[in-house]
């Protein structure tokens, strides 16, 4: 389970973002900016959200993909963890985050329905 002293960590670092929303999810949190997740966290791990726009370079930095497992399958799900040195440097993390960010709001626009 993600401890809310890490999440807070987190969102202390990401403040550069603007508001941030933290819900409560699966066994950790939810990262959300205006309605959009672009980040979860889940045992003392971050995530963040991929899509065909930042894949590319989240794979080329060695980011591994959220999986779980249900009824005994590998799922993955569209959020890749940051390497090590992304969680040690503020701007970088920040760049990955922009780029989740990007990527949680084109998911959400494309899912409304007019």
């Amino acid at each position: 389970m993600a401890s809310d002293e890490f999440t807070l960590y987190l969102c202390d670092r990401l403040r550069p973002l603007g508001p941030l929303q933290v819900r409560r999810m699966f066994s950790g949190h939810g990262l959300f900016q205006e309605g959009a997740m672009f980040g979860l966290v889940l045992d003392e791990v971050l995530y963040l959200k991929a899509d065909a726009g930042n894949l590319p370079l989240f794979q080329a930095r060695g980011m591994e993909p959220f999986v779980y497992q249900r009824q005994g399958r590998p799922v993955r799900l569209s959020f890749l963890a940051p390497d090590a040195e992304a969680m040690e440097d503020d701007q970088t993390l920040l760049a990955l985050a922009r780029l989740a960010l990007a990527a949680a709001h084109r998911a959400r626009a494309g899912s409304r329905t007019p």
